[in-house]
This record gives structure tokens, C-alpha cells and sequence, in this order.
């Protein structure tokens, strides 16, 4: 009785069990769904925030792309610049101008604040801006020398700055490397204006100059570049404080004050003889957080809401009646039938009408709200269910992507077995090998490898992969498909996870790169071969030449060596064009061919350079293939745009070992011959002998030759002027100009001295013009000062092959505005006659501008008074050899009396050189010459005499 007694004062109510039994679920179900959903929220903030860092790398990416285009379309257009100058400038000095001129507008327009110009020996020859360091020379410079092809680099020292090289061109061959470059400063704006976050550089710096502004001392970083609100210089020390560096590769956030920030490191460089650098992007993700924030808050309130409303509810239904015991037992197995509808109604059955409800009434009640909340649960795991059929689907789809793009991408791919037997095989490998595994069910992998390829190394590698004790391996073999066609493969295996004895245990991709190893063999080719006659270059001449006499000194045998160029082959380059001149190295190459052995190396070393190196071969054999090959070439004639053109060839012959034991040696003894062999009146050989001095004489000509090149580059050449009389009145208004070149020391050379080695060398041309632009500019200063003076200019004699003379005469006229008829070209008689038709045409051409000729030393050919009619000259010069003896030879004075008559005939004025005394001064009126020139008269001086 007391134990009952006891029992009935522990009672608790049935419905207050079950109003905690259920408010306890409901808390745990609205807590369960709020924590699932701040958690989803979490996730999407976190791949909305991983998607926008990706977009940021690529806008980085971008913009550093775009800027190397830029700068690669910046760097090509710079050399293309027009300039205010007319002079001749080579190409270190024409940047240098363009750079002077343009310089404002590639800083301040294009955002370029360095230029560099290299030569293609990577010597510096111009600098503008910041230097570069020498591991940026090696990949700019040598780079672009090596490849010509342009480079790109990323570099950070104090500032940050993107680099790109080209290569520039001077006809058809690379003249040097053009360098320009921008700071990572105009980057990081333009990425500013497109992301509208904080932007900063950062530079690697182990100095530990605290006190220095922007150096983060947890970091040893120095902010470079810094723009936008958020990324100011505290937020970055409060940053350098609180975070590694190492962690904002992934990113990390940072709580400042009331917001929350997203600091995203990116490297700009990872060159470890560089400094290292990265870009900070740092972005305001508060409202982000505070939005998802706000979203768990109001999930809890509704939670709460929801959960006291459902308390609300059931009690409600608790205080109502209960069905009946019975009833709501025989209504339970219903549920269990899912038949909601009969429970509900056999529930209805169980309702007590009375006043007062039992707890049986209760409990019915009860069963009725579970037949709701079970019905509802029904619904949301059938709503579950599509969820999930929908999901499958979409995982099938997925799969049935990457089978197609497995499909479609050309690469081979290929999964294997532990035994090797090819598993699956995607279309483009099937296409490729034309095998597949309906036609080829148990298709081994080993089957499509090369025979020559199936080496022991590749077998073991092969096997440690499928038995798991290789997780990698690379190698490159060649395959023979199913129709006989070789193809090289570079593959690429990895090992699979194996669970199951089919299972595919290595996945083999593979990339056809059979076109690529041809390419390949042919540039080995090229880089041994002249690829415009096929014979060996001067690279590989060397080579086999070494070879040879290395074999010669091991037997003790003799040999030959022939070097020679082809005589006047840059005539036909201008007259014809580059192409004849191609065809023609053509033709020498096959006519070369027919006199040489298969044993003789014979190579093209340059332009219209060639060796021939003979084994075993004596002296005579040497001078008789030498004589071969003149007699070869003499028979050569190419008809080219009516001209037909003929070729000789200068021949130095050098004797291993008599003339050198070395491959430098004997190539420049035999340069030396060639060159003996052209002053004796080319298409002529010569065999090298040790007595003679040519290479002194040579060497002086090549170092009065770069001087002259340095003269012209400094256009340190000076005009000296010598006065010539009218020796009717005793008037001097007319002078012939003279050129001196000048030493470093202040010296004057003669002309000469280098007027001949000019001539031979080409650089005659340049001379001319220089020349001309000085006296042209003097004249227009003493036409200035109303000074009434005629100058008379020498031309060399090979002005008539300068085509660039007369346009260059016409631009100076115009440009200094001086008056033609003050201005008399000189040319010599010899000079003219050798091509008369050539010098009559350029005559008629310069006087139609209103110019003067005059024709000196006339008098030395045995038709000068038949020329004198042919060519359209003003003056003539009577040679001084007819002049210095006047006064004491009749002779003489026959013959000066004789032409001044014949010149007066044709309107001609006569002009007598080297006038050393006044008695033939006073002979010369009274024979009726002109003009008189010479040291009584005055001597050349850099200054004209006085009015």
C-alpha cells in the first residue's frame, strides 16, 4: 500500500511527458536544420569566395599576358618611329633618336620607362631607364640571340617591372636586341579598376630595415605598389602581425576593427636569382558575413518561433478528450499500412463527448497528431527520394561528360590492367592506332610499343607501375599502329587505385609528337648546313675541318685548304636584287659539286664566302683544283632582267702543314692569300707564302678602315677649303672643298691615306654623302651672311653606282635652301670615262637641278677631247702634271694653250691646278685659261680667306 502510495505521489501526467518528449525532438530537429543551413551558407561563401580568387588569378593573369603583348607590339614599333633627322644612323643610334624624340610619349602614352639596345654579340649599346641585371641579360638577351624569337620576364629589385626582348632586323639578318620594359605599378592600377580591391606589391627584403616606410618586418617584405581603401599601409602591418605569409597563397581573413577582410597572395615571380615578389588583392567580405550572419539569426527566431507555436499546439490537442484505448490500438496497425485516412477516422471514433476526457481520450488525440506528423515525414521522404533519383541522374550525365570529352580531346588515353591488357581506349587513340577493343578484345599495351623500344628499362618501369611499386613515369618510344604507320609518342602513365582484379591499374596519356621530331631533326639539320646551297656551314666546316687534320697528323699526310669569294657579287645584289644573287650562290654550289671529290669537305662560310678543304693532296694537286674551279665559274651566265651576268672568284690556297697546324691558322692564311690574289687583278689564286708581309699590310687596311667607320659614326671629318682665282680680275669667289679626317689626338690624316681603302671597302658612299651635307650646310651659312661663294665638291669615282646619291642631293637642297648653281661636283676624267654612259646620265640628272660639273685631272687619257664633247661638264680641270713645269716646258704650253682653245670651243671654262709661282700665273692669261688653283694662289684652310 505504501508502495503504491509512493508510485501515485511520483506521477507525472502522460501529456507532460509527452510535451517534453516532443518539444525535446523539435528542438533537436529546428537546431539540426539551422546548423545544416548556416553550414551551406558557410560552404557557398567559401566556393563564391574560392571562384572569385581563380577570377582574380586569371585577371592577373590577364593583365600580365596583356601587358607582355603590349610591350611586344611597343618594342616592334619603336625602331619604325619616325625621327627629325635625315642623316645616316645605324640602328644603336637611330633608337638612341627615336628614344630622345619620342621619349615623353613612351613614358607618359605607353607607360614604357626603359630601353635597352643590345647588339647581337649582347654588347650594351644604348640605355634608357633602369638597368637590368645580368640574370635578365641572359634570359632577354642571349634568349632572343640564340632563338630570335622574343623573350618575357617578370622582375623585382626595388620596383617591380615586366621586361620583353625582340629581336630587330637589318635586312634579312638580326642587327641586335631591343629591350623595353614597364613597372608592375601601371598593372596593379589597371587590375585595381577592374577588381575595385586593394591592390599591393610586395618585394622580398632580408635587409631588416625596419625604419625604412612600407617594409613589413614579419613578413621581411617592402610594400612596392599600394593602391585602393582597403589595402592601406596599417592594414597591411596589422595583417604582417596577426598572419603568416606562407597561408595567403589559399588565402586567409582578417578581422580589423568592424570589418572583415580577404588578404589572396599571388607570386609575380619565382626566379630564385631574382628577389621575390608577390600581389596582395585584398577585398571587404563584412558584408558577406554579416549577410549569413543575419540569415542563422533568423533561422534560430524562426526555429524558436516554430518550435513554441508546435508547443502551443500540442497542448491543445493533449487537453482535448482521448479516443478510447481499444480503439487507438486497433488504429496503430494502420499506420503501419500507411493508411492515414482509416487512422484519422477511426481516431475521430475514439473522441469521448463527455465534459471531462480521460487520459485514453488524451492519448488518442495524441495518436491522431502522430498520424499528421507521419504522413508528413512520408511526404518529405518521398520528396527525399525524387531528390535523390534527380541526383543519380545528374551524376550519369557527369559521367557521360567526361566520357565525351575523353572522346573528343586529342591525346591518347588509355587505361590498363595489372597485366597489362588495355582496359579502355578513347576515339582519338583508336583513330590514331586503329585498334579497338571490339575488333581487339584482349589488346596488350606492349603490343603497340616499337620492338626497338620494348628495352629492359622500359619493361621493368612498365611492370613496377602495374604492381604498384611505381606511381610514375614518362618516357617518350615510338608506336606502330594497326595499319603499319610509325608515330612517336611522348607518354605519360600514373597508378590507379586497384580494388578489384579488373579494375584499370594505370592510366597511360600519350601526345603525338611525331611532327615535333621531325621539326626537331630538321633544325639539327639546319644548324649545320647552309639551307640556300645545302653545304656545310661554318660551324660544321670547322668541325670536320678540325677532324681532318687531326686524321692527317695521326697518318702524316698532307692537305689543302681553298678559300675564296666570288669577285663583284654585291654588283649583282644591286642590280639584279638579292633573289638573282641567291640563285646565283645556287648555281656555284652545284658547279662546285662537279670539280670536288666526295672526299673533300666543302662548306659555305658566309655571303659569298666559301672553303674547300682537300684531303691527301699535294701542291699542284691544290693549284690544279684551284684552276678547276676559275674554269668552272667562267662558264656561268645568268640572264637576270636583260643584264647577264658573269662571275670570276679570288683563291687563297694554304698547305697543311707548311702554312699552319690549326684550324684559325690556316683559315686566316688563306684569307690573306684570297686577299693577295684579289689586288693581282681577281678572278685570279694565290698560294700563301710565309715571306711575304700582305698580313701587315692588311691590317693596316683594316685598322685605317674602322676608323674610317668610327669617323663616319662621329662624323669627325673636316672640310678644308682652297681658294681658286678668276685670273682675268683677281677675283676669288670660288673654292674647292677638301676633306681631312681627324685623330683622336687632334691630327689630321690626308685623304690620301683612306680615300682608296673607302673606295675598296664600300664606305665611299657614306663619305660622299657626309661630305656633301657639310658643304651644303657651310654654304647655306654664307649665303646667310649674303656672302656670294662657289664651292666645288669631289666626288669618288664610284659615285655613279650610288643610287642614293641624287635623292639625298635633292632632300639637302630643299632642306637648307641653298642655291644649286653655287654648288660644281667634281669627277674625274678616269673616273667618268670607265662608264660614260652611267656618269653622262647622272651629269644630265644633277645639272637639271641647276648643279655644276667640272672634269679634273683632265688631259692624263688618250681621248680626253673626245670625252670632253661626250660629257656635259662646265669646267675642266687641266692636270697638274701639264702645270708645274709650264713656265720652262714649250711643250707644255702648246698643250694648255691647245685645250683651253678646244674647252673655250665647247663653252667649257678651264681651270689650272697646282699654280706654285706668279710667272705661271702670267703664262696662264696669256694662254687664255680661266681659273688657276694652287699654293700661290692659297693653301687649303679649314676657314675662307676674308672678302
Amino acid at each position: 500500500m505504501t508502495s503504491k502510495q509512493q508510485r501515485k505521489t511520483r506521477f507525472i501526467s502522460l501529456k507532460w511527458k509527452l510535451l517534453v518528449l516532443l518539444s525535446l525532438l523539435l528542438v533537436l530537429i529546428n537546431v539540426s536544420l539551422t546548423a545544416i543551413a548556416y553550414l551551406k551558407q558557410k560552404e557557398q561563401l567559401e566556393l563564391q569566395r574560392t571562384e572569385v580568387r581563380e577570377q582574380r588569378a586569371r585577371e592577373v593573369d590577364g593583365l600580365v599576358q596583356g601587358t607582355y603583348s603590349r610591350l611586344l607590339g611597343i618594342a616592334g614599333l619603336i625602331p619604325e618611329l619616325d625621327i627629325d633627322t635625315e642623316d645616316d644612323l645605324d640602328l644603336a643610334q637611330h633608337i638612341s633618336a627615336i628614344v630622345k624624340e619620342h621619349g615623353d610619349l613612351l613614358q607618359i602614352e605607353w607607360g614604357v620607362d626603359t630601353i635597352h639596345y643590345f647588339s647581337k654579340a649582347a654588347a650594351p649599346l644604348f640605355t634608357w631607364g633602369r638597368n637590368i641585371g645580368p640574370t635578365l641579360s641572359h634570359t632577354l638577351i642571349d634568349h632572343v640571340i640564340e632563338n630570335e624569337e622574343p623573350a618575357s620576364a617578370l622582375a623585382c629589385r626595388r620596383e617591380c617591372r615586366q621586361y620583353v626582348s625582340v629581336p630587330v632586323l637589318q635586312g634579312h639578318s638580326m642587327a641586335g636586341v631591343l629591350v623595353v620594359g614597364e613597372l608592375v605599378a601601371d598593372t596593379v592600377v589597371r587590375l585595381q579598376r577592374i577588381t575595385d580591391a586593394g591592390i599591393a606589391v610586395l618585394v622580398r627584403d632580408q635587409s631588416g630595415n625596419a625604419a625604412s616606410k612600407g617594409f613589413l618586418s614579419p613578413w621581411e617584405m617592402r610594400v612596392t605598389a599600394l593602391s585602393g581603401a582597403h589595402a592601406s599601409l596599417q592594414r597591411l602591418t596589422r595583417a604582417a602581425e596577426q598572419l603568416p605569409f606562407t597561408d595567403l597563397s589559399q588565402s586567409e581573413q582578417l578581422q580589423l576593427e568592424d570589418k572583415t577582410l580577404e588578404i589572396t597572395a599571388f607570386p609575380l615571380t619565382n626566379d630564385k636569382t631574382d628577389t621575390p615578389a608577390h600581389l596582395l588583392i585584398i577585398e571587404d567580405i563584412s558584408g558577406h558575413i554579416q549577410t549569413m550572419e543575419s540569415a542563422f539569426r533568423s533561422n534560430i527566431t524562426a526555429g524558436v518561433a516554430g518550435i513554441l507555436l508546435t508547443e502551443l499546439l500540442l497542448l491543445m490537442l493533449l487537453w482535448g478528450p482521448m479516443a478510447r484505448l481499444q480503439r487507438v490500438s486497433t488504429t496503430l496497425p494502420l499506420l503501419a499500412k500507411q493508411d492515414y485516412g482509416q487512422a484519422r477516422s477511426s481516431l475521430k471514433s475514439t473522441t469521448n463527448e463527455s465534459f471531462s476526457h480521460d487520459e485514453i481520450d488524451r492519448l488518442g488525440e495524441t495518436t491522431e497528431t502522430l498520424v499528421f506528423q507521419l504522413e508528413a515525414l512520408q511526404s518529405e521522404i518521398n520528396n527525399r527520394t525524387r531528390h535523390l533519383l534527380q541526383r543519380t541522374s545528374e551524376l550519369a550525365q557527369q559521367r557521360d561528360f567526361v566520357q565525351g570529352l575523353m572522346d573528343t580531346a586529342q591525346i591518347i588515353i588509355i587505361t590498363q590492367r595489372t597485366d597489362g591488357q588495355i582496359n579502355s581506349i578513347n576515339h582519338f587513340a583508336s583513330q590514331l592506332t586503329a585498334y579497338d577493343l571490339e575488333t581487339h578484345p584482349a589488346l596488350h599495351f606492349d603490343q603497340l610499343l616499337h620492338p626497338k623500344n620494348l628495352d629492359p628499362e622500359t619493361i621493368v618501369k612498365l611492370f613496377q607501375l602495374r604492381n604498384a611499386s611505381l606511381d610514375l613515369y614518362h618516357h617518350d618510344c615510338d608506336i606502330v599502329t594497326a595499319v603499319g604507320e610509325i608515330r612517336t609518342i611522348s607518354w605519360f602513365h600514373a597508378r590507379l587505385d586497384v580494388t578489384r582484379e579488373d579494375d584499370p591499374a594505370v592510366l597511360s596519356a600519350g601526345i603525338d609528337i611525331t611532327e615535333r621530331q621531325q621539326a626537331e631533326e630538321n633544325l639539327a639539320w639546319l644548324a649545320d648546313h647552309d639551307p640556300m646551297t645545302e653545304l656545310f656551314n661554318r660551324r660544321r666546316f670547322h668541325i670536320e675541318f678540325e677532324a681532318m687534320l687531326q686524321a692527317a697528323k695521326r697518318y702524316g699526310h698532307t692537305s689543302a685548304l681553298l678559300y675564296f669569294d666570288l669577285d663583284q657579287f654585291k654588283d649583282i645584289n644591286d642590280t639584279s636584287g638579292h633573289q638573282a644573287g641567291d640563285a646565283l650562290l645556287r648555281v656555284v654550289a652545284e658547279r662546285l659539286h662537279a670539280v670536288t671529290r666526295e672526299s673533300d669537305l666543302l662548306a659555305r662560310l658566309g655571303g659569298d664566302e666559301f672553303a674547300l678543304a682537300l684531303r691527301e693532296t699535294s701542291k699542284e694537286e691544290a693549284i690544279g683544283v684551284a684552276q678547276k674551279i676559275q674554269e668552272e665559274l667562267s662558264r656561268v651566265e645568268m640572264p637576270v632582267r636583260g643584264n647577264k651576268h658573269k662571275i670570276s672568284a679570288s683563291i687563297g690556297i694554304v698547305l697543311y702543314p707548311l702554312h699552319g697546324i690549326t684550324v684559325p691558322d690556316l683559315m686566316a692564311n688563306a684569307d690573306l692569300a684570297m686577299y693577295q690574289a684579289k689586288d693581282a687583278g681577281r678572278d685570279n689564286w694565290h698560294l700563301f707564302s710565309v715571306d711575304e708581309n700582305i698580313r701587315e699590310q692588311i691590317e693596316t687596311k683594316i685598322q685605317i678602315k674602322e676608323q674610317i667607320e668610327q669617323a663616319l659614326l662621329l662624323e669627325s671629318f673636316v672640310l678644308h677649303f682652297q681658294p681658286i682665282q678668276q685670273i682675268s680680275d683677281g677675283r676669288i669667289s670660288h673654292y674647292e672643298v677638301l676633306v681631312r679626317m681627324l685623330e683622336k689626338d687632334g691630327s689630321l690624316i690626308p685623304p690620301g691615306l683612306f680615300i682608296p681603302i673607302a673606295e675598296t671597302t664600300g664606305l665611299i658612299h657614306k663619305l660622299d654623302r657626309l661630305i656633301l651635307k657639310k658643304a651644303i650646310k657651310r654654304l647655306e651659312q654664307l649665303q646667310q651672311s649674303q656672302r656670294n661663294i662657289t664651292f666645288s665638291v669631289n666626288l669618288s669615282g664610284m659615285v655613279v653606282d650610288d643610287p642614293r646619291l641624287l635623292p639625298y642631293l635633292k632632300k639637302q637642297l630643299a632642306k637648307h635652301k641653298v642655291d644649286p648653281g653655287s654648288l660644281v661636283f667634281e669627277v674625274t676624267e678616269t673616273a667618268a670615262v670607265s662608264s660614260i654612259t652611267a656618269a653622262k646620265q647622272l651629269m644630265e640628272q644633277i645639272k637639271a637641278l641647276g648643279c655644276r660639273f667640272a672634269l679634273d685631272d683632265f688631259g692624263v687619257g688618250f681621248s680626253s677631247f673626245f670625252y670632253l664633247k661626250q660629257l656635259p661638264v662646265d669646267y675642266v680641270k687641266i692636270d697638274g702634271s701639264f702645270i708645274q713645269q709650264l713656265a720652262s716646258n714649250k711643250e707644255d704650253q702648246i698643250f694648255v694653250k691647245a685645250l683651253s682653245e678646244v674647252a673655250k670651243g665647247f663653252g667649257k671654262q678651264t681651270i689650272a691646278e697646282f699654280v706654285e709661282d706668279e710667272a705661271t700665273l702670267q703664262l696662264l692669261a696669256d694662254l687664255g685659261v680661266d681659273y688657276a688653283q694652287g699654293f700661290h694662289i692659297g693653301k687649303p684652310l679649314p676657314e675662307l680667306l676674308p672678302e
